[in-house]
């Protein structure tokens, strides 16, 4: 069995809470930091139209960027302090 077929009874099959599931998945997302989610859409977005070499340069400059904004140093200093971070999406 293909593990695209096992995930697709996983969500359908005859025991498949949906509801429950999709919330798990929303647990999962929601506690991201909000900048972060967002430079990883546009960094896909973006490299999916570029050759390899070049969407891993381009990966590269925008992990960079996000290096310098306001929820990379909350999550660092979350980290450090042992706690969750207060992400302020900038």
């Amino acid at each position: 069995m293909t593990i695209e077929r096992r995930l697709y009874d996983g969500w359908h099959g005859p025991d498949a809470d949906v509801d429950a599931k999709l919330q798990w998945l929303l647990d999962r997302l929601l506690d991201k930091s909000p900048a972060a989610i967002r430079r990883g859409l546009y960094t896909l977005k973006k490299g999916e139209a570029m050759a390899f070499e070049e969407a891993m340069s381009f990966t590269e400059s925008q992990i960079a960027l996000f290096t310098l904004t306001e929820d990379a140093k909350e999550g660092q200093k979350a980290f450090q302090e042992k706690r969750k971070p207060n992400w302020s999406g900038q």
